[in-house]
């Protein structure tokens, strides 16, 4: 879902992208607050590491936005990488698709039972419709596990600004940062 919201971001105007980060950034500021709650608590549980991979993941996102425009427009050129690109993202809207349907699906079920499918479709075909359903999903999130990974592999630098993967307390502690080394960064929370 974060990558389909920030397929559909970068349409936007800059003002419209500046009203929405005010708008959620909220909501990031209340979990870290929660975080560092539950640390001073429950020390040993860290919950201070999940607050480092959420600031690092929010950071990255809003920064890397312009990065990967252009970085977009530099393969642009490289074939091999639009097809993949492209096959990424059929693939997650068809996924996109699938899941909105098996939800909607689901939800009527809870909602009217059982007779929540079709009026024409005959009771003993209902679960082989939400079997194959069940399946297609899983396919085409496969396929696109498939795509990423290639990506990864001949594309790393535009994943890493697609998929931005959170810092983590093990990756500074143990990869980046040697002894008498330290990383300070911040977040602006409401007090």
């Amino acid at each position: 879902l974060p990558e389909r919201v920030e397929n559909f971001f970068r349409l936007l105007s800059e003002e419209v992208r500046q009203d929405f980060i005010g708008q959620y950034a909220a909501y990031y500021r209340e979990m870290l607050e929660l975080l560092l709650q539950l640390h001073r608590s429950h020390p040993n549980r860290q919950y201070d590491h999940e607050a480092l991979a959420v600031v690092s993941r929010t950071q990255s996102r809003f920064f890397s936005e312009l990065l990967r425009v252009a970085d977009v427009n530099a393969f642009s050129a490289d074939s091999a990488f639009v097809a993949l690109r492209d096959r990424q993202q059929q693939l997650q809207d068809r996924l996109d698709a699938l899941s909105q349907a098996k939800y909607a699906r689901e939800s009527s079920q809870d909602l009217l039972g059982e007779n929540a499918d079709a009026a024409d479709t005959p009771p003993e075909l209902k679960p082989a419709r939400a079997a194959r359903l069940q399946q297609q999903v899983a396919q085409t999130a496969q396929a696109l596990k498939s795509v990423e990974e290639q990506l990864w592999r001949d594309y790393p630098r535009y994943m890493e600004l697609v998929r931005p993967r959170p810092v983590t307390v093990t990756d500074l502690q143990k990869k980046l940062l040697r002894p008498g080394e330290a990383l300070l960064t911040y977040t602006l929370l409401r007090n």
